[in-house]
């Protein structure tokens, strides 16, 4: 598991909790130029100029991710979703389950609207343990 942060050049640039970009790395050899979904694991409430994702290292792409100098261009196409939407309407208290990187857009939420609203996160699993996420 790796996180990715990424700062926005143009600080207009808006995500809300729970979304999604494509990413790819236009300029960067021997890693594929095709776009690539990840959800955002960060809340725009702590970092309205910069996106993390959590990504597991599985495929040809994503073990590539952590070779990439710092300071490359990025490109994003996006965001998308909904889950901050519904969240945020939803005057009951929220459940989030999610299981291995899946749980990325459920910590943004959470990350997003804690104190704010009744919450609860449930990951089970061996991700648990991960250093960016305790």
């Amino acid at each position: 598991m790796q996180e990715l942060t990424l700062q926005f050049k143009d600080e207009s640039k808006n995500y809300q909790a729970g979304d999604f970009y494509f990413l790819s790395f236009r300029n960067v050899k021997g890693i594929s130029k095709e776009p690539h979904p990840f959800s955002v694991s960060s809340a725009p409430l702590n970092k309205p100029h910069e996106v993390s994702f959590m990504i597991h290292r599985l495929g040809d792409f994503t073990q590539k991710i952590a070779n990439i100098p710092i300071g490359t261009e990025v490109k994003l196409e996006g965001p998308f979703g909904m889950f901050n939407d519904e969240v945020k309407a939803d005057k009951s208290p929220v459940i989030l389950y999610g299981l291995g990187s899946g749980v990325a857009p459920l910590i943004s939420l959470a990350l997003q609207y804690a104190g704010n609203k009744q919450l609860h996160l449930i990951w089970p699993g061996p991700q648990v343990n991960n250093p960016h996420y305790q």
